[in-house]
């Protein structure tokens, strides 16, 4: 015995009041999709589908009468980019970049709060605090809090992006990631989950 899933599919569906089609020749409220953001009149309680949708702007529920887009969980689960660079030659002060971005890879649109950590053990996730390490010129974002030397709870731009100078007066190794805020962040609504970050080295040497 064949089973036509997309028939079960549509008289599940049916049974809670909800249709698939292609065409508005049905009343109820329908899921469809396409490109762009959607324009048709459907019913209230529809929804649609924007394949060439970003973060905020995939998913769309008619509500008294328009179309509106559902945010879900756009700038909730990030991803994390950290880049550091190298001070070589007795230079103390090297840049720091964090970038946060959604899981599809699309720039966030709004400031979320993630912990910057650095360990001299790759790896080594939140290490013992490293002496000397500090974080000098901001230039996107801002620092919240020093939670210990070498590890800061920063607040990223609308962008995503976090900008800053640290600075270290030892000549080592030392390995940065971002990782999520573990004792809370000062605006729950900034809060993000880090669902993964890259580990960067940063040399200082003489």
């Amino acid at each position: 015995m064949s089973l036509d899933i997309r028939s079960f599919i549509r008289a599940a569906w049916s049974f809670v009041g909800l249709e698939i089609r292609p065409s508005a020749d049905i009343a109820g409220p329908t899921i469809t999709s396409g490109t762009g953001a959607p324009a048709s009149a459907e019913p209230n309680g529809s929804v649609y589908l924007r394949t060439d949708g970003a973060g905020g702007s995939t998913v769309y529920e008619r509500v008294a009468g328009a179309w509106v887009a559902l945010e879900g969980v756009s700038d909730d689960y990030v991803l994390a980019t950290v880049a550091v660079a190298d001070a070589p030659g007795g230079a103390t002060g090297a840049l720091a970049t964090v970038t946060l971005t959604n899981l599809d890879g699309t720039p966030l649109t709004s400031a979320r709060q993630v912990f910057l950590v650095s360990s001299t053990t790759q790896y080594g996730g939140e290490g013992a605090p490293i002496a000397g390490i500090t974080i000098g010129s901001v230039t996107a974002g801002s620092v919240i809090a020093t939670i210990s030397t070498s590890n800061f709870l920063v607040q990223t731009d609308a962008t995503g992006v976090f900008a800053a100078t640290i600075s270290n007066s030892a000549d080592q190794t030392v390995y940065f990631a971002a990782i999520n805020p573990k004792g809370g962040v000062s605006d729950i609504t900034k809060a993000a989950v880090v669902v993964g970050s890259n580990v960067d080295a940063a040399i200082w040497s003489a």
